[in-house]
């Protein structure tokens, strides 16, 4: 499934908002971002709802398994990985940054991102 994935065009639809209630997710006012995608043909790829409140969140996805994921909103400063630091245009970084991680929970590995969080 990978190999055919590594030669599909990705669609992503992505939802920047803040919560309105307190649910399962989080409490009201959080921001969230949700990441629909979708691969050449209409195929369903993976959901990803990000709450950013640095809480840790457990779900099942079809590609890579049982992940974990947080995500939150940080100053520059605060990232720890010196590569993830660098390079960022100041007219970037002023509302601050979007921090994720994932880790499988089955296959040993982990992911840092980094974007811009503009918003």
């Amino acid at each position: 499934m990978r190999s055919a994935i590594a030669f599909a065009t990705l669609t992503l639809d992505i939802k920047h908002y803040k919560a309105t209630e307190d649910d399962d997710r989080s409490k009201k006012d959080v921001e969230r971002i949700d990441i629909n995608q979708t691969l050449t043909g209409g195929i369903k790829g993976t959901t990803e709802l990000r709450s950013l409140d640095w809480v840790e969140h457990s779900h099942y996805d079809h590609i890579f398994g049982n992940v974990m994921g947080k995500s939150r909103r940080v100053k520059l400063a605060e990232i720890e990985d010196e590569y993830l630091k660098t390079g960022w245009p100041e007219e970037l970084v002023e509302e601050g940054l979007i921090e994720s991680f994932v880790m499988s929970e089955e296959n040993a590995w982990v992911a840092t991102q980094v974007c811009p969080g503009g918003g």
